[in-house]
């Protein structure tokens, strides 16, 4: 790996960021899921969206040479990984490790205890497998009907090595989803009316 940057993202890297989301769609996800949804997520995946969840989640970008290469977007409030995308061209290379031990260590660093994230694809192998070895223990999610998809949890207790598993409770992700969909709308309204 040659000189690699991880710093906060800017408005002006949302284009950037679109790009590198739909080829990790195109190239990565195609395989796996029904062409129908990769086409709903590639409608789904555009600068207005982006720029919509900018001031609700926090975004990073991983430079290589100064070309950005990948992102990840995480909520510190719920600590949650929401996503990591790396242009296809530079994974396998570490980059994904290394921006997801950064956002652990911003977590850490101002006092959560635990992290976690969800991944729809239980047999995302090289996510999963990164997850494993930074030491987040899984666990199937059936506190609610997710159809069509089968959730994993991944958790890691930041302080220590002893991390203990949710049980399945209800997290009640359609909900948290539609509470998430409701506030960036709110968001922009109140943007507007400020602009206006």
């Amino acid at each position: 790996m040659n000189n690699k940057v991880i710093t906060k993202a800017k408005r002006n890297n949302i284009k950037d960021i679109v790009k590198i989301h739909k080829k990790c769609v195109v190239e990565t996800n195609a395989d796996t899921y029904d062409p129908k949804v990769i086409k709903t997520w590639l409608e789904q995946i555009n600068e207005k969206n982006v720029q919509s969840q900018f001031d609700s989640t926090s975004w990073i970008i991983i430079k290589e040479d100064k070309k950005i290469i990948g992102f990840a977007q995480y909520g510190l409030e719920d600590q949650t990984i929401y996503q990591i995308q790396i242009d296809p061209d530079y994974q396998g290379k570490g980059y994904g490790k290394k921006i997801f031990l950064w956002t652990m260590n911003k977590a850490k660093t101002l006092g959560y205890r635990n992290f976690r994230l969800y991944t729809d694809l239980e047999d995302n192998k090289v996510a999963t497998e990164l997850y494993r070895k930074v030491g987040m223990i899984e666990e199937p999610y059936i506190g609610e009907d997710m159809s069509p998809y089968k959730f994993v949890i991944f958790s890691k207790n930041l302080y220590s090595n002893k991390t203990e598993k949710i049980g399945n409770r209800n997290l009640f992700l359609k909900h948290q989803e539609e509470i998430q969909n409701r506030a960036a709308k709110d968001l922009k309204k109140l943007i507007n009316l400020k602009h206006s």
